[in-house]
């Protein structure tokens, strides 16, 4: 399942993973997906903290709900699979390459242990919801107006074809994640601010 999400994606569940051993906690939850959100890089961590969310916000109100058990061995809760499940369908239709750190933030506020916590930091989940869509059509758009982006087409093209090229970009860090989170980071920069800055 994993292969089709992008590199930030593929970190913050890798991130979740070491916050959930961190804490003592028997599995990997929806509210570790969601603490990892908040720091891990990518548009999930900017849109959180334009909302006002921070990870040692989210890492408090965490431990305050769930006791530590000792646990070394954690795995995905139920919860867990059926967020990024729902992160996986909701790529599919928006016909995504590749699954995204946002679509899974999207995609956790449907959990009740993020909706819990959104609560608490005063965020609806609509809010969360509605800066994911918006960075989406941000960056949609900016795909057709932005320069730039005929550059970045460019480079996904010889990423693409693969060889001496390819390999040598790959080496220096330029794959298909670096350039698209490049990317999207400018429509990003785009997006309003919940306080309309």
């Amino acid at each position: 399942m994993f292969k089709a999400f992008t590199t930030s994606a593929r970190k913050l569940v890798s991130i979740a993973g070491e916050e959930a051993t961190s804490l003592g906690h028997s599995d990997i939850g929806p509210e570790h997906l969601l603490l990892a959100a908040a720091y891990c890089g990518g548009p999930a961590e900017t849109l959180l903290a334009r909302l006002g969310i921070d990870e040692a916000d989210v890492r408090a109100r965490i431990v305050a709900r769930r006791p530590m058990n000792g646990s070394t061995e954690v795995s995905l809760s139920a919860d867990a699979v059926w967020t990024l499940a729902a992160a996986v369908r909701r790529a599919d239709g928006q016909d995504a390459r590749r699954v995204g750190s946002a679509h899974i933030l999207h995609a956790l506020t449907r959990a009740e242990a993020v909706r819990t916590i959104l609560a608490e930091c005063e965020v609806a989940p609509e809010s969360v919801c509605d800066a994911v869509d918006s960075y989406g059509r941000l960056a949609s758009d900016a795909a057709h107006i932005a320069p730039p982006l005929d550059d970045a087409r460019a480079l996904l093209a010889i990423i693409a074809r693969g060889g001496e090229v390819s390999a040598w970009l790959s080496h220096h860090g330029v794959d298909e994640d670096a350039v698209r989170d490049a990317f999207r980071a400018l429509a990003l920069a785009l997006v309003p601010t919940a306080n309309g800055e």
